[in-house]
């Protein structure tokens, strides 16, 4: 039987690729220079809420041009999504409200961002629209079941 995992630490085995190769060194290199400031995890998450809604609204636009900024948008929200995580524990002040700020701004900031692309290519394509609503439903339970297995795995199940 294993120890569990402390509760502020991530599970190595289940972070994604793009984010163990990509998002997080980038992430611990913002989060040296942020370690010695007074910016709070808190409001790095609160950033990357608007930058992920501003995102969204230019997706709506359903150009190519602002398909681009926006996609390059999501992947600064991909990254402080790393850092938020990463400075709270650099700085010692993980807490229940940030790990579930950080989860509510995950849903809102997917959810806007889909909707956003949806009503940017439903103006040309309805399908999308159908397509965009079922991904938005298997996303959540996709997350619901990670969720579940990284507490089962943290509880030593």
């Amino acid at each position: 039987m294993s120890v569990p995992l402390d509760q502020g630490q991530p599970i190595n085995e289940i972070i994604e690729p793009v984010n163990r190769y990509f998002h997080n060194p980038i992430a611990a290199n913002v989060v040296k220079i942020l370690k010695n400031t007074w910016v709070t995890p808190d409001q790095i998450t609160y950033i990357s809420i608007f930058i992920g809604l501003v995102s969204a609204y230019i997706f709506s636009s359903g150009t190519i041009q602002s398909f681009f900024l926006a996609g390059i948008l999501l992947e600064i929200v991909m990254i402080l999504d790393c850092v938020d995580g990463q400075l709270a524990r650099v700085k010692k002040c993980a807490s229940y409200w940030g790990r579930l700020l950080d989860g509510i701004a995950g849903y809102i900031i997917y959810l806007a961002v889909l909707i956003g692309i949806m009503i940017g290519l439903g103006k040309y394509y309805v399908t999308l629209v159908v397509i965009g609503t079922l991904t938005i439903m298997r996303a959540i339970s996709y997350d619901y079941c990670k969720l579940t297995m990284t507490t089962m795995i943290q509880k030593g199940y």
